[in-house]
């Protein structure tokens, strides 16, 4: 575990990150610079690129669907995508895992770590948050996508005495030290200081905090399923409740097998002290990665800040060259023979006034006593090798300029709409190795929410209205197999402007009214399309005439009767209206043509 997350950490995180921040220099030239008094000028171009991939992730919003594979699944996995929603923004998950993914594509990989807390919430709140990926160590053999098939990861935290304590008052963890020059001298590796510690202890007097490791892992067990003779239903124990009941199975004569599981684990250690261990929260990891292009050769993960690093420094030091070039070389002067002129002070006080009259001795010029001293050669192409080299940032990562904003030249919209999405393709590699995370962590969430979430507990959701409503979590035992589908959401604005879009097109065929179920990808403000949602609501109820028009034709009336109240009905109204008769008072002229219809029929029975 710790060669294969060191060497990654320490060729190709660290500088990745130091990279995106500007530290774009190495070592080595910084003192060379400094001790020939030349400037270390950085222009980050590299940080934009990286902003930018990450922005469009932002645009295209996606969501977490749950779909049922058996028929009658289709209402609780709707409630169950409900409540995955309203747990992700209630800890504001679509935050973290931004950040995760800008984590991926700086330096290949990014993690976020899904648990339960019950400080905020006594019933449980479910938290996705984002991990430092340089604090996570994975097994060397995990070669998989998104480190899918690791067997084990450990998280390191540096946390406050007083947390420790308070999570773990009866564990007696020590104060030995560990010296914070250890994290960055050789051969010590920075994130591995805690294992080199001579006493093994994880006190860090200096900063004043522990570090705990946290382990997860699983281990293949033993379990036995048979079938319920009662009810049919496959019932699966583990190999020591099995021995209880083996006896009693034999005699029955009811049918068993052994199978294998994987059932996970989970262990808090601080330096030789173990602090915790037991079950993971779930039968999952509960830490998901993401990773981005695979280094076959050195077995690492890395991202698009690797290809940017060399054509980076080159234009910075390409133009610190110039700079030096034009400091160094000649800026223009003259050269002129003692006798040439009689005030030598006023002459070349005057020299470099292009105003001033400069008065020489007879024949002076013309016998070229006097001449202008030329400027030192400019190295040919220097210019061009810095220009070459600033162009080729964004070329080597596939991110054109039109998917920069950047883009100068006079084209047509559709032409550089174009443009775009075939920058968008040479990044798709990106976008479907997190696709695959949310994925992974849309399974997990199903976990936490079937294990910490009561049934019963209201959840709020966003009613078709546009109003908040609040359903009840209910779990059914039987409705386990389901698939995870990632698709864009309602409120993603690339969405929203495609949808827009091709609505406008049909809107004439629609007789200029849009569906209710269209109006969440109009491109307007949260609140507008809440209000016109609540609007097309209410235009939706019956109005009372409507349930005038109801009653009659169920009243069993003659057709010509049934004609008249109705007339008399429209009439009244109208009459009402001229009239300004608030509208509750028109309600109760309805409702007393309802009841004498209604009693009208009664009687006639």
């Amino acid at each position: 575990m710790k060669n294969a997350s060191n060497e990654w950490r320490r060729d190709e995180a660290k500088p990745s990150f130091a990279f995106k921040a500007g530290y774009q220099w190495t070592e080595e030239d910084e003192e060379r610079m400094e001790e020939q008094g030349r400037p270390s000028v950085v222009f980050n171009r590299a940080e934009p690129i990286i902003d930018a991939v990450a922005g469009t992730e932002i645009q295209n919003k996606k969501e977490v669907q749950y779909i049922p594979r058996e028929i009658g699944d289709a209402k609780q996995n709707e409630i169950l995508s409900a409540t995955s929603q309203w747990i992700r923004d209630e800890c504001d998950a679509d935050d973290e895992e931004i950040e995760m993914f800008t984590d991926m594509i700086t330096c290949g990989i990014g993690c976020t770590e899904t648990r339960i807390d019950y400080d905020e919430d006594l019933d449980g709140k479910i938290w996705v948050e984002r991990r430092d990926p340089l604090k996570m160590y994975w097994d060397e053999a995990a070669k998989k996508r998104n480190l899918t098939d690791r067997k084990d990861h450990i998280y390191v935290d540096d946390m406050r005495p007083a947390d420790v304590k308070e999570l773990w008052p009866n564990k007696d963890i020590g104060n030995a030290t560990i010296q914070p020059s250890e994290e960055y001298e050789e051969p010590h590796n920075a994130q591995d200081a805690w294992e080199y510690n001579p006493d093994n202890a994880g006190y860090i007097k200096e900063v004043k905090v522990y570090r705990v490791l946290q382990y997860e892992w699983w281990e293949r067990v033993d379990v036995y399923r048979f079938s319920d003779p009662q009810t049919g239903k496959l019932i699966e124990v583990n190999k020591s409740k099995f021995k209880l009941i083996k006896k009693q199975l034999d005699e029955s004569g009811i049918k068993y097998i052994k199978q294998k599981k994987k059932v996970y684990y989970r262990a808090f250690v601080s330096g030789d002290t173990l602090l915790e261990e037991g079950l993971a929260p779930t039968n999952e990891f509960s830490f998901k990665f993401a990773t981005a292009k695979r280094d076959h050769r050195k077995g690492m993960w890395y991202g698009l800040m690797r290809a940017m690093r060399d054509p980076s420094r080159w234009s910075n030091k390409f133009f610190v060259q110039i700079l030096d070039v034009i400091n160094s070389n000649s800026l223009g002067g003259v050269i002129a023979e003692k006798n040439a002129v009689t005030n030598k002070a006023d002459f070349e006080k005057k020299w470099a006034n292009p105003r001033g009259v400069i008065w020489t001795e007879d024949n002076a010029v013309t016998a070229g006593k006097i001449r202008e001293r030329g400027t030192g050669a400019y190295p040919a192409g220097l210019a061009e090798l810095m220009q070459f080299a600033i162009q080729a940032i964004p070329n080597v990562t596939g991110v054109n300029l039109e998917l920069l904003g950047l883009a100068t030249r006079n084209q047509p919209g559709i032409l550089e709409d174009q443009r775009k999405r075939a920058g968008l393709t040479i990044l798709q590699p990106l976008f479907n190795a997190f696709r695959r995370y949310r994925k992974e962590q849309g399974r997990l969430m199903m976990l936490f929410i079937d294990e910490y979430i009561d049934e019963g507990r209201l959840i709020k959701i966003l009613g078709e209205s546009g109003d908040p409503e609040y359903i009840k979590m209910i779990k059914d035992p039987e409705v386990r197999k389901y698939d995870v589908i990632v698709e864009e959401s309602p409120d993603s604005p690339n969405q929203k402007e495609k949808v827009w879009e091709s609505l406008i097109q049909i809107m004439p065929a629609l007789g200029g009214q849009i569906p209710s179920a269209l109006i969440d990808y109009a491109p307007l403000p949260s609140k507008v399309i809440e209000g016109w949602k609540k609007e097309n609501a209410e235009k939706a109820q019956p109005s009372e005439l409507d349930k005038l028009e109801l009653a009659l034709k169920q009243s069993g009336m003659q057709e010509a009767e049934s004609r008249v109240m109705l007339n008399k009905a429209k009439a009244m109204k109208a009459i009402a209206d001229a009239e300004g008769v608030e509208a509750g008072q028109q309600i109760d002229i309805y409702g007393l043509l309802i009841d004498n219809l209604v009693k009208k029929q009664t009687e006639t029975k």
